[in-house]
């Protein structure tokens, strides 16, 4: 069943606004954003314990979020959302803390927003991320990428493979 946190915020042009969501089930500490108006609007953080049917799935996913709120996007000139993320399901998962992202929902497809990571606090990764606009989101993690992708592995064998066949080229053109 989703947990929801609802907060009255006062938008004021111009200035910032902090809505600080203090359930710890949900993973956001907070959105800061900047009014381009002046309004009261209520916001709804939505922690989805399970996928929503209407959104689809991602790959190594810490918690699914819905941010739902009267304010759209043209009334903000940016927002940050903080959030943190359980050191302890990063290295049951093999994920490491550099590697978390805040994806958002666009036109049905994830993307990955710029993300980083803040600091440890307790038993915790703390991170932000910039939001463009509301909608769903999902917190990921990966396992550390390799040094090479497989492109990377067939160029280096190619590569040694022509310096190889160079250096026999050579050694037989000195003997004759």
């Amino acid at each position: 069943m989703p947990t929801t946190v609802s907060q009255q915020v006062s938008l004021v042009n111009g200035k910032t606004s902090v809505a600080k969501i203090s359930d710890n089930t949900i993973s956001m500490d907070e959105i800061t954003s900047k009014s381009k108006t002046d309004k009261s609007v209520t916001l709804d953080v939505v922690y989805h314990p399970v996928k929503p049917v209407a959104i689809p799935a991602l790959d190594n996913t810490y918690q699914y979020l819905e941010i739902v709120s009267q304010f759209n996007k043209e009334d903000m000139d940016g927002a940050t959302v903080t959030f943190n993320v359980p050191v302890s399901w990063l290295t049951a998962n093999g994920f490491v803390e550099d590697s978390v992202k805040l994806q958002t929902l666009e036109a049905e497809i994830w993307s990955p927003l710029k993300t980083r990571l803040i600091s440890l606090k307790d038993d915790h990764y703390v991170y932000q991320a910039k939001l463009e606009h509301l909608s769903y989101f999902a917190i990921t993690a990966t396992t550390k990428k390799p040094l090479f992708n497989m492109a990377g592995y067939v160029l280096i064998g190619l590569l040694s493979l022509i310096i190889l066949l160079l250096i026999i080229y050579l050694i037989v053109r000195k003997r004759t």
